[in-house]
């Protein structure tokens, strides 16, 4: 029997949190929100596997973070690390949740950072 789960939870941004990816224009700030952003989770199981797919209103999902909450995720609900996908898409409206290393990349807000974390680990559990 095939199942799927999915989770999804609204993101916060810091008020006055440095947007990501505008360029020259470093130090673009959050005034205010208009419209929502998510993080959301599918999950799979086949009866034999099970996989997942997380994906945040980000505009690139950091390598590093990746890694690091699928190893979270792997150990908390039995599944394979290689069966997580992380996408982000793409929006120029959240924060960055690393610092790329040139200059419109955004300086990164901890506390979006660890709240997108937070947020990545109850989607997925709402999935499972």
């Amino acid at each position: 029997m095939f199942k799927l789960g999915c989770g999804e939870k609204k993101l916060s941004i810091p008020l006055y949190a440095e947007l990501y990816g505008y360029g020259m224009f470093a130090g673009r700030r959050n005034p205010g929100v208009l419209g929502d952003f998510y993080c959301r989770a599918y999950s799979f199981n086949d009866g034999e596997k099970r996989a997942m797919v997380i994906y945040t209103d980000t505009c690139t999902t950091d390598d590093m973070y990746a890694r690091e909450m699928r190893v979270k995720i792997a150990t908390t609900y039995s599944i394979h690390p290689d069966y997580i996908s992380f996408v982000a898409t793409h929006t120029h409206s959240a924060p960055a949740l690393f610092r790329k290393g040139f200059c419109g990349s955004g300086i990164p807000d901890p506390d979006f950072q660890e709240h997108w974390k937070e947020s990545v680990m109850e989607v997925a559990e709402m999935a499972f």
